[in-house]
């Protein structure tokens, strides 16, 4: 039996202006969006001092097809550091957010991505219609994300959960596990949604089925990408279904979540035109080619985004999803472009380190650090195993050796491996997770 249809797909309908007993196929959706697109194109080209001068040569004549977005430049987040408020199609007294993002790996300036009411409600609604997939009308949501202020991701998504009829109870990030596992049981909850690393220090904690009696249901992992071993622990500690949420600052912080078929990100595509390119030559790939993250804003005003360029790694699964819903299929993103590091016989991702060491049920956490000794890299490896009883030091070094590069590297003795186990809290979990480069 096929699971439910996401309901993203009416949702989508809906911001469409089609009638429920319209007929909808992908045809008719991407003929939606190139209308949308043409409109923000003009709208880009008009009022954004950015667009206005790199689009020049660009107008909706010249499309006739979602895939002619081809034809346009790329633009990247070096753009959007450099002169954020370049960007804007509306003045500053319409915009009621401004959210800073430090640029990975730089030390240049950061990106301002700006909101208008009607972004945030746009968020909102996504919010809403997104978390249907992961729970249901009368469930309590523990909201392990930012959310103090108004017009945060916590907040958006409280709202968003309200209409959904569901009651969330913003928590943020957390220190103390137990503590946290407390206010579940205070509050009934049976559904969190939070960055990977801080749920899998709650499913793992000795003493969380004890807090956790009645259930924890479902489970939303929000992140740019999810380790498949740590999502596999979390389902397994708590017997629960775990979904997986794409979305980022310049997409207005929502961008697709996984379906009840847990075959890929259902994206949000009436706001948001994916695509996924190959990062050397710019073109387009085939479906089931990973490539490069690329979308195009068709809604947004404050920081409205042409062919922008997330960094992150991911391809569209060329099979329909099992759900039945006409909507693009996106698989779970597997890295980031320049998440890598060099060494003198290949690159090594941090995604590979995750697979193998979240597999290990006493790690909850790592650090990864590159150092170079008198002329000898060092490949030092901060361990968090608060609740591990035994020497795990000998499975880690075995496990980090699974990883091909590391292995040769091993072997040809062009690295040594340093490995520290701790029971102190690094406090990875809440943020991007990276490897950090201290060679030079």
């Amino acid at each position: 039996m096929n699971p439910e249809k996401t309901p993203l797909e009416a949702w989508i309908k809906l911001r469409f202006g089609l009638a429920p007993e319209d007929p909808f196929t992908r045809e008719i959706l991407e003929k939606h969006q190139l209308a949308c697109f043409k409109m923000i194109l003009g709208r880009v080209k008009k009022q954004s001092r950015f667009y206005k001068k790199k689009l020049t040569d660009f107008s909706a004549d010249d499309f006739s097809h979602v895939s002619d977005l081809a034809k346009l430049p790329l633009t990247d987040f070096k753009d959007i550091a450099n002169d954020p408020y370049a960007f804007s199609c509306v003045s500053q007294s319409e915009i009621s957010r401004v959210m800073t993002v430090s640029t990975s790996g730089t030390t240049g300036n950061p990106k301002k991505i700006f909101y208008t009411k009607d972004d945030q409600e746009a968020t909102i609604d996504f919010f809403h219609h997104g978390m249907s997939c992961v729970t249901e009308p009368g469930s309590h949501v523990l909201i392990m994300l930012p959310g103090e202020l108004p017009g945060s991701v916590g907040d958006l998504l409280q709202k968003g959960l309200v209409r959904l009829g569901a009651k969330g109870i913003h928590h943020g990030f957390f220190e103390d596990p137990l503590k946290t596992l407390e206010v579940i049981s205070q509050n009934n909850i049976d559904c969190i949604v939070g960055f990977p690393v801080q749920i899998l220090n709650l499913a793992a904690h000795p003493q969380s089925l004890d807090y956790t009696k009645d259930g924890i249901r479902s489970v939303l992992l929000v992140s740019d990408y999810v380790p498949d071993s740590l999502m596999n622990r979390v389902k397994e500690l708590w017997n629960c279904e775990t979904y997986c949420h794409y979305g980022m600052t310049e997409t207005g912080l929502g961008g697709g979540v996984q379906c009840k078929a847990h075959q890929g990100y259902h994206m949000r595509e009436a706001d948001l035109l994916y695509e996924i390119i190959d990062p050397e030559t710019r073109s387009p790939v085939k479906d089931g080619e990973y490539g490069e993250v690329v979308f195009t804003s068709l809604t947004a005003q404050g920081t409205p985004l042409i062919r922008y360029r997330t960094g992150d790694i991911s391809c569209f699964l060329p099979e329909p999803c099992t759900c039945g819903t006409i909507l693009k299929s996106m698989a779970k993103i597997r890295g980031r472009i320049m998440g890598g590091i060099m060494t003198g016989v290949g690159r090594i991702e941090l995604r590979e380190l995750d697979e193998v060491l979240f597999r290990l049920k006493e790690i909850l956490d790592f650090r990864v650090e590159f150092r170079n000794w008198h002329g000898k890299d060092i490949f030092e490896l901060d361990i968090y195993a608060p609740h591990t009883k035994t020497d795990i030091n000998e499975f880690v070094e075995k496990a980090v050796t699974e990883i091909p590069v590391l292995r040769n590297c091993l072997e040809a003795r062009r690295l040594e491996v340093r490995i520290a186990v701790s029971k102190q809290w690094i406090n990875t979990g809440a943020a991007k997770r990276t490897m950090r480069d201290l060679r030079k």
